[in-house]
């Protein structure tokens, strides 16, 4: 691998110990994986800070490294609890310690403690801008919305990028990877956005790590955020295109591409597999919710969780609560059953959890 004179003083130590490491590690990935240089980043967005995620080993490790710096702008994914409400949720002291001892760590380093899946809804990358972000439903809505250039990320690869401000140059950050593999028929109307999200995790399942191209769909912001969080829980999917509403759908020729057709029982294959009553919570936002999406009326007799960055909060209404910082996936929450209106979520959830479609949901149907 070819390195200039900045990476080569890096990996002799210039600019530390841990910083030498992280060279090594992005070295070693990048041979691993074909490329030929290290890219320079100008964001890394860092997951795998909850303390239910990471445990003793992983503070262990950010205690080690703390008095390392983060050498470009770095934004941070939920942790495990929210910080002002943690003890009314029930979360254990011993837990709020150990996180909050994982937030001084990246603190300490530079890290901005966004504590969102969603960090362009605070501020959105520019298109062609190179990334190392690692939350999986990010990457897929920066590089397909966007146009921006991000590889699916570790939480190893993304903090040793965070520290030395490069990237292996391969993957989505190359043009010739960018191109869909796979057309996607869309033969059913979409009515919610839960439906968008369960359109992603149909054709995830089917198409792997492919890029996607869709055609017979229209959709807006959340929609598509919906649609890449399904495709990166159903598969490994890093980006998809949209027939004229995504940036980069007009440079293809699709003539020729696998075809593949989602219908309507695709779809209520997947309600069924998350079916049933009832439920002891309900929460909303997997990815963390938009300004827009908070703006909707809720009918409910049972609590429920409106999962946002804490910059994007609004001021509380009837049922509704508004969660910060965390969401059910990493946080330690003891509900049984939890109503969810996003497939990620009932994916990680497994059977705790009860898919039901976002406007069912607000209207007090089905539980």
């Amino acid at each position: 691998m070819y390195l200039t004179r900045e990476q080569e003083e890096i990996l002799q130590g210039a600019k530390g110990e841990v910083a030498e490491k992280c060279m090594r590690v992005l070295v070693r990935l990048g041979e691993a994986l074909g490329a030929e240089r290290l890219l320079p980043i100008e964001w890394a967005h860092l997951s795998g800070i909850s303390y239910k995620t990471i445990g003793e080993a992983g503070l262990e490790f950010l205690e080690d490294i703390k008095e390392a710096d983060f050498s470009v702008k770095t934004t941070t994914n939920p942790c495990g609890m929210d910080l002002l409400r943690w003890k009314e949720l029930g979360i254990d002291e011993s837990f709020a310690i150990k996180q909050l001892r994982i937030l001084n760590c990246l603190e300490r380093m530079g890290a901005s403690l966004t504590l969102t899946c969603t960090p362009y809804h605070l501020e959105m990358p520019k298109f062609g801008q190179h990334l190392a972000w690692a939350e999986s439903s990010a990457v897929c809505f920066v590089n397909s919305v966007i146009g921006a250039r991000t590889n699916r990320e570790g939480a190893l690869s993304a903090l040793a990028s965070a520290i030395t401000g490069f990237t292996p140059d391969c993957g989505v950050h190359r043009e010739e990877n960018r191109a869909p593999d796979v057309l996607v028929k869309v033969g059913v109307e979409l009515n919610s956005v839960t439906d968008f999200g369960v359109l992603g995790y149909v054709v995830g399942e089917i198409v792997g790590d492919s890029v996607p191209y869709f055609v017979g769909i229209r959709g807006g912001i959340d929609q598509l955020k919906a649609i890449g969080a399904g495709l990166a829980t159903g598969g490994a999917v890093v980006m998809f295109h949209v027939q004229d509403v995504t940036p980069e759908s007009k440079k293809y020729d699709i003539r020729g591409l696998e075809k593949i057709e989602v219908d309507h029982r695709d779809i209520q294959k997947v309600y069924e597999k998350w079916g049933g009553e009832g439920g002891d919570a309900i929460f909303l936002g997997c990815p963390h919710l938009s300004k827009e999406e908070l703006q909707r009326s809720f009918k409910s007799k049972k609590p429920v969780f409106a999962c946002v960055a804490r910059l994007l909060a609004c001021r509380e209404r009837g049922s509704v609560r508004i969660l910060c910082d965390t969401c059910p996936v990493v946080a330690p929450f003891r509900f049984d059953k939890i109503v969810v209106d996003s497939v990620k979520a009932a994916a990680y959830l497994g059977e705790r959890a009860i898919l039901r479609r976002r406007e069912e949901i607000l209207e007090g149907k089905g539980y």
